[in-house]
């Protein structure tokens, strides 16, 4: 008997361990929190999410006319539900036997991994670019539709000054669904691990400028190089992560509340599944299963938001 109490409170212990890394399971860390937003709750089994565009335009007023009403144009997505979760399996007896509580530490371990599974799922699903928007295309594509054209927030350019300018000006130059500008004014550019010095320096102070052999600014037939004050030092926050393929880069406009380029959702928020030492499962097994859990829908919000290079 004395083993089996001894038993029960190291995994009492292991189990604690679990839990106090997971914290309240209320707040997930991550990057997705700059740009992905919460939007509440999930009705039945998917996302439910939609706006409507004013299509009315600014004319004169002449006296003896009738006034001219525009309509207005309804944008919406739904996006189901899936389960996502993490799981590890240990043995009983690696926890019956531990002497110096190296398996709580660790499931600590874990648990602190294991809270990065919002962050994780959803920077997945945004790179795949395979979910369809609320305006009907990816949320990273070169065909957004606006009122008989087109537009595009998709580069097909390495991050360079040149790329870096060229999506500012794209941005700048959205529009809304009746022609007006939105002006957006890229807040954040997300790359990855891999092309951090090239972000830092578009946007930094200084810039390098190769010069051929005229002292003109050039591309080939370079003989020297020189540094400018770049004017857009401080335009933008560099965000650098991991989660990012190689060669990818994001611009994003962070600037105002609910306009995200990223929605989500939890039909049931991750929660933490943890063995029981009355269990008999475990007896028959011996084995013990930690499970963090949670139902979420998630897809593209506002694609005026981000302009970037996918793949």
């Amino acid at each position: 008997m004395s083993g089996i109490a001894n038993y029960a409170d190291k995994l009492e212990a292991a189990n604690t361990a679990y839990i106090e890394s997971l914290g309240s399971l209320e707040d997930f860390p991550g990057t997705f929190n700059l740009f992905a937003d919460d939007v509440g709750d999930v009705d039945g089994a998917g996302l439910n999410i939609g706006y409507t565009e004013d299509m009315g335009q600014v004319r004169v007023m002449h006296p003896g006319q009738s006034r001219m009403f525009d309509g207005m144009k309804a944008f919406g997505a739904t996006y189901d539900l899936e389960e996502i979760y993490t799981a590890h399996r240990l043995e009983r007896i690696r926890v019956e036997n531990d002497p110096s509580g190296r398996i709580a530490k660790g499931l600590s371990r874990a648990a602190g991994r294991a809270m990065q599974i919002v962050d994780q799922r959803i920077w997945d699903v945004l790179k795949a670019n395979t979910k369809t928007g609320l305006d009907g295309v990816a949320l990273i594509s070169s065909s957004h539709p606006t009122d008989g054209s087109t537009q595009s927030n998709l580069s097909s350019t390495a991050l360079s000054h040149a790329a870096y300018r060229a999506g500012k000006s794209a941005m700048r130059g959205f529009v809304r669904e009746n022609g007006q500008p939105l002006d957006m004014q890229p807040t954040h550019l997300f790359v990855p691990v891999g092309s951090e010095d090239v972000a830092r320096e578009v946007t930094g102070a200084d810039k390098v400028v190769a010069l051929n052999n005229t002292g003109a600014e050039a591309t080939s037939g370079v003989v020297t190089s020189t540094s400018i004050r770049n004017v857009y030092e401080g335009d933008t926050t560099v965000v650098v992560t991991p989660r990012m393929a190689a060669g990818t880069w994001f611009l994003m406009d962070l600037s105002t509340a609910g306009v995200r380029p990223w929605v989500y959702g939890f039909g049931r928020k991750p929660e933490a599944l943890l063995p029981d030492p009355h269990d008999e499962s475990i007896k028959k097994l011996a084995m013990l299963e930690y499970i963090l859990s949670g139902d979420i829908a998630q897809g593209p919000g506002y694609w005026q938001a981000i302009y970037g290079k996918i793949s």
